[in-house]
This record gives C-alpha cells, structure tokens and sequence, in this order.
C-alpha cells in the first residue's frame, strides 16, 4: 500500500493562555489520515479549526502536541518540500498583490516554483480558459470578490502539485463555473494529485471521495440527504479504548462504547450497501494489520479464517462504476442543464458594503464621520509635507548674501537629509506588513520563500526606487535651481543615496516590528520628534548635555548633514573625519536596523 499523503496524529492546538479566559482549544486530539489520490473534504462552521488545521499541514503553525507528516516527511523539514513546490496553496482570503495584473500575479507563483516561461504561458492559457480568468492585462483591485477567487485558485494550480489544500475555493463562484472546478479536481485526483478542501456547502461534499463532519448530526443528515452513502464516526479516545480493550480484557460500559466505531448507511439500494458494508470490512482489516505490525505481532492473526477462491462466474473485484455509470450519465446531463439555465439572470456583481454596515448598526451619519476624522489626518498630513517642500524650494533659491548665516541657512541641509530619511521610511514601513495583512506573504511562504528573501527582494526594489529618486533630486537641485556647491556631485550623491537606504531600513524594521499600519505610524512619527529635537535644529548641539550630545550625534543625520553642508559650502574631501564620520554613522544605522530585521524574521515566524 502507498504511504498516505497526510497523517495528523493526536493533533492538539489551542489559542490563548490555559489560565486565561481567553484560552480556547481548536483541534483536540485529531487522527486523521488522507490516502494519495482522493479529494478529502472538511466541512464545519467558521471557527471549528479547519484553517488552523490546514496551516498546520502547511507549515505555517505548530502544533502544541501531535505530530503531522506530509508526503512523507515533516513540514518545515529539509527535503520535504514543504512549504514548496509539492503544495498548492489557496488560502481564504485573497492572498493576490493588489496592484499585479492577473498575468503577473499567477507568473509570480509560477516562477517562484520554478516553473519554465514555456510551460507557465501554457498553463496560463488552460487556466484562463477553465476558470474563465478575466483578461491578463487587468488589475487585481479593479477585479470583483468572486473572479479575485478565481485568481487565487488559479495561482494555486499552476505548477500542478502533487498536493492541492484549498481553503473555500468555491465561495462566491456561480454554480456552473463551482460543478466546473469539481469536475477538474476529480480529474486530477484521478491521475493522482490529492486534494484536501475545505467548504460550507455540504452538496459539494458528494464529490469528495471523505469528508470530515464537525458533529454526528451533520454527518448523518448528510446520509439522510443522500449526499452521502454512509457515514463513520470515531470515538475520541477510540485507539486508547482499543488498546484496553484488546491488552487488559476490560469490557467495561464506557471502554465498549469508546472502542466502536459508528456507522450510519443508506440502506435502501443494496448495490451501494454490499459495496460499503465490504469497504468498511477491508479498511478495518487493514487497520488492524498495520497495527498487529506496530506491536511487534503477526498480522494474520486478523485475518478472517474465510478464503474466497476463484469465482465460478463474474468478477470477483468487479468496479460499481460500471453499474452506475447510466444512471450517473442521465444526471449529469440533467442536472448540469438545470443548473445552466437556472443562473442566466443572476448577478453578484454588488458588494452591498454600505447596505451590510447599516445592517450591523452603523448609522450614516457614523459612517460620514469615521470618514472625515480619516481624511483629516491624510490632510493634515498633506499640508505638513507641503510646506516641508516650500521650505526647501526657499532654501534652495536662497541668492548669496553677506551677513550673519541665517536659521534655514544653517539647517537647509539637515531638513533635506531628515526628509529623505523619513521619506523612505514612511514608505517602506508598510509594504512587509501589507503583505501580511493581505495574506501574500503567508501565501509566499507556503510555496516555499523564505522570510530573508522576501526582506531581500524589497530592498533591492527600493533601493532602485531610492536611487532613481537621488538622481532626480540632484538634477532639480544642481540642474534645475543651480544651487551651489564646492565639493564632489558624486560624494554628495553618494550621501544623500545611502540616507535613503537608512530611512528605508528603518522603515523595513518597524514593518517587522509592527503588526498593523497604525502601530506602524504611531512608532515612525513618534521617533521623527525626538529625533528632530535632538538633532541640533531647535537645541544646539554645543547646549546639550554630554548624555544627549552623544545621543544626537548617534542618531541618523546628525552627523550626515554636517558632512553635507561641508561638501556643499567648504568643498571637503572625503577624507576629511567630518565628511566620512557622516557617512559612517549613515551605514552603522543601515547594517544594525538589517540585522535586527533579519534576526527578527529569524527568530520569529511572521
């Protein structure tokens, strides 16, 4: 027999402190085993723990206690493709760069599973063709809920898996396109992918080859809706009960009753009944060898003393699908027509989130005013960036004048400096944690990417946005005003282009740091004061403290925008200690904010 695809042995995982009112177990003790080759579908209520479960099965949480094997080894093992290539992953929220087109974002995938450019426009093209993919041109934000799914499934197909886990693939499909996607996956279980899904319909659990039900209610009036032809239910302690049972000889009441397996069958065609009864018959017996083998013990000691010898007439493995292939044939043809014509004049094109909201409680005018407080603070915003940029330009037109050096003439170069740190570390504060929030690096890392190396793709993009930004500055500034300066272009470039890499490093450790853009911004304005204030604009530096001298001279442009203002006004050579002690301190602050974000990503699993 081949080995399974997943075993979950004694799955146990709980959120929350246990002495905390807080505490709350998800998965208790769960066995749970999926052959190679089928589709297992598990079907519960929100907040039952099927997407614990299948991040568990991923890699992306641990278990408190149990174990879990996935194609053979261990999640997170060397070797084991998983996170990786072998799984494809559709999580339940969209888990899509908003700003990629539909091609970039499958290709994305693709190439991270190392797929061939080739064979990747091929897949595209059957993809787009199966899941009636918008054009590849389009935008993920400007998508609706339902073709954004169809995205993210597609993502999860492209590289063909040897296993597939899609968490509510079909929610907010129509039902044509829904019976579409089922009959793809049976046909890729068929050629032997297995596929592990989650769904809150419980028809679509029919063409699942065993579904897991949250309660034995639900699984039988599955059977008495004729989803299913049988259903089994497993005590909780079923393999210590059996244990007792079989080693000690207790018969006792409640060690019977945990010890017997449960099953509920449809009786009333004797075809399906035979089939299942012989079933069950063979998987117990195949149980209990396995188990005979664990102990140490001969295996056919379950073996039943019966022995059916070659049949006289007929096959003695005969398929059922041979029997019911007519009738399955007739309803399909039906049912397909039925559905076809019954979903013409539907649209789910209106989100309803104003209508949803008012539902909840939320009166307009709560609305209107959760929107002005929020545009007031982009405005306030605006208006400080503003005149930030208007007291620049007036420095930089300032004419030469002879006379006492002026307020902004002393601190021209330090607003630049301050602005291009800040600047960089705004922006770069929020692309790692967008990327959690909208689920794309989770996503990520379950096709096998590792934190260090989405930290290192980012930085590289910025630094090429922060150079291409330097280059800019320096034209308007040199070109464009004619602002004076003594000393090397390429030194002052070279100064302003590392502040830069430092704003955006301390933006990438506070985007680590942080769980939520508030958390964020809170953090990035509340160090951009301090730092104002100690950086020798409003306090001079020769006034202070020998503590917060050395503290000023330790923050990020201090230093540097004396280095510049040497460049720019005395025409410095580099190696003069006052033009490379700027830029020492500038990499000291780039290489200590990046090992702490990779010590952070080491560490801790985001």
């Amino acid at each position: 027999m081949a080995a399974p695809a997943v075993v979950v042995k004694r799955a146990y995982k709980y959120y929350g402190r246990k002495d905390k009112p807080d505490y709350k177990p998800v998965l208790e003790y769960l066995d749970m085993t999926v052959e190679k080759g089928i589709i297992y579908g598990l079907l519960g209520p929100s907040g039952c723990g099927k997407t614990t479960l299948l991040s568990c099965i991923v890699g992306r949480r641990k278990l408190d206690s149990g174990e879990v094997w996935v194609l053979g080894g261990k999640p997170g093992e060397k070797g084991s493709g998983v996170p990786g290539p072998r799984v494809g992953y559709m999580p339940q929220d969209i888990a899509l760069v908003a700003e990629f087109t539909v091609r970039d974002a499958v290709y994305y995938f693709g190439r991270i599973y190392g797929m061939k450019m080739k064979k990747l426009a091929e897949q595209f093209d059957f993809l787009t063709n199966l899941l009636e993919l918008p054009s590849g041109g389009r935008l993920i934000k400007t998508l609706s809920g339902g073709q954004q799914r169809r995205v993210s499934l597609a993502a999860a197909l492209v590289h063909e898996p040897e296993l597939l886990i899609l968490d509510e693939p079909t929610v907010g499909l129509d039902p044509v396109l829904r019976e579409r996607i089922w009959e793809f996956l049976a046909d890729q279980a068929r050629n032997g992918t297995t596929v592990i899904i989650t769904t809150h319909y419980i028809d679509e659990t029919k063409q699942a080859h065993k579904t897991i039900y949250n309660s034995t209610t639900e699984a039988k009036n599955a059977v008495a809706k004729r989803i299913v032809y049988g259903a089994v239910r497993f005590p909780q302690n079923f393999s210590d009960a059996l244990a007792i049972r079989v080693t000690e000889g207790r018969v006792e009441d409640d060690i019977i009753d945990e010890s017997t397996i449960s099953a509920w069958i449809d009786m009333s065609d004797h075809q399906i009944t035979n089939f299942v009864k012989l079933q069950l018959h063979k998987a117990y017996e195949a149980f209990a060898r396995r188990t005979m083998r664990a102990c140490g013990k001969n295996e056919e000691l379950v073996q039943i003393p019966v022995r059916f010898e070659k049949p006289i007439y007929g096959i003695a493995d005969a398929e059922i699908v041979a029997y019911m292939a007519p009738g399955v044939m007739v309803t399909i043809i039906f049912f397909l027509a039925a559905i076809v014509t019954s979903t013409l004049m539907i649209s789910d094109r209106l989100e309803g989130v104003w209508e949803r909201s008012a539902v909840a409680g939320v009166q307009p005018k709560e609305m209107l005013q959760v929107h002005i407080v929020l545009q007031s603070l982009v405005i306030l915003m605006q208006v400080r960036l503003v005149i930030t940029k208007v007291v620049i330009a007036k420095c930089l037109v300032l004419g030469l004048r002879v006379g006492r050096v002026g307020f902004l003439a002393r601190t021209s170069q330090l607003f630049g400096v301050i602005i291009i740190f800040f600047l960089a570390a705004i922006v770069t504060s929020t692309l790692m944690i967008s990327d959690r929030l909208e689920g794309v690096w989770e996503r990520s890392a379950v096709a096998g990417v590792q934190p260090k190396e989405m930290l290192q793709v980012h930085i590289v993009l910025q630094s090429l946005v922060i150079l291409m930004q330097t280059i800019e500055m320096m034209i308007v500034a040199y070109l464009g005003y004619n602002l004076p300066y003594k000393g090397s272009l390429v030194t002052i470039a070279c100064l302003l282009f590392l502040q830069g890499l430092g704003g955006m490093c301390f933006g990438f450790l506070l985007s680590v740091l942080c769980s939520s853009y508030t958390v964020s911004f809170f953090i990035a304005t509340g160090s951009f004061y301090p730092m104002i204030l100690l950086c020798g604009i409003l306090w001079p530096i020769e006034g202070m403290p020998n503590v917060l001298r050395l503290i000023s001279f330790a923050l990020p442009f201090t230093i540097p925008a004396k280095s510049l203002r040497d460049l720019m006004e005395k025409g410095s050579p580099f190696t003069n200690p006052d033009i490379y002690g700027g830029f020492l301190i500038t990499i000291a602050w780039i290489v200590g904010t990046l090992a702490l974000c990779f010590l952070r990503l080491r560490f801790r699993k985001m």
